[in-house]
């Protein structure tokens, strides 16, 4: 399910945002308090859990703010929302220091954050593009639909036969056979398809660098992710990001 961090300083916001996640199904929120050592429980739970978005309510203090920027140096690719009944003078000045993108303030805050988290969630790099698999989910049995969850949400590093068969209860062997009757290939082609597919949207639309993203992708140091990327594409990542640069500026001019 797409994780959710509430990073907060006082309790009371979180009434607030209890009217809102009443309208959320499906989604693991975790808390975390800034003032007493929230946000280093924080850095161990985003990779534990693959956090995909961050809530923050307050910018106030010289804690929240370093603990922001420590946040987004680390986790680039977390998106991070600001949440209040009102927008204080130089609040929003902050934002672009935080890479916050997104704000829901005021009157309509609630429904602007339920739209906000719906709108990010189906736009989130970990989807799956059903059109590279040639994939019709409308006709994909409830079982195949809930592989395609699993595989969108749980850490890439325990996206494996091991862990799905054992999430849906069925022997890997199994697992394997219905995999390739509902996908059409075997479950590592599929894996490394996915994969190749997550890289290209972190690095070339998510405009983030191969030593920000390896780990998260499951290799086990950046060497081997530059192997994989050289083999896909046939070219460094360098090589071809100056290319799509190159590209860019033909179409700007």
């Amino acid at each position: 399910m797409p994780a959710l961090a509430i990073i907060y300083e006082h309790e009371d916001v979180l009434e607030d945002l209890n009217l809102v996640f009443r309208e959320l199904s499906g989604w693991d929120i975790y808390y975390f308090n800034s003032l007493i050592g929230g946000i280093s429980d924080f850095n161990i739970s985003a990779r534990e859990y693959e956090i995909n978005f961050i809530i923050v309510t307050t910018l106030s203090g010289e804690g929240i703010s370093n603990s922001l920027s420590q946040i987004h140096s680390k986790f680039p690719y977390i998106k991070i929302l600001y949440y209040a009944h009102s927008l204080q003078s130089g609040v929003f000045e902050q934002f672009e220091s935080y890479s916050i993108r997104h704000c829901a303030v005021g009157q309509n805050r609630y429904d602007s954050l339920i739209k906000l988290l719906a709108d990010l969630d189906a736009n989130h790099w970990r989807r799956i593009p059903y059109d590279l698999f040639e994939i019709k989910s409308d006709l994909l049995p409830p079982r195949a639909k809930r592989i395609l969850r699993y595989l969108e949400n749980m850490p890439i590093r325990k996206c494996s036969v091991e862990e799905l068969s054992g999430l849906i209860r069925i022997s890997q062997s199994h697992f394997r056979k219905e995999f390739r009757t509902y996908f059409g290939m075997n479950f590592r082609r599929f894996k490394q398809l996915l994969i190749g597919h997550y890289e290209d949207r972190l690095l070339f639309d998510e405009h983030l660098r191969p030593g920000q993203i390896f780990t998260l992708l499951d290799y086990k140091n950046l060497s081997a992710f530059s192997r994989s990327f050289h083999q896909r594409h046939g070219k460094t990542w360098q090589q071809l990001n100056r290319a799509n640069m190159k590209k860019k500026d033909r179409v700007s001019l």
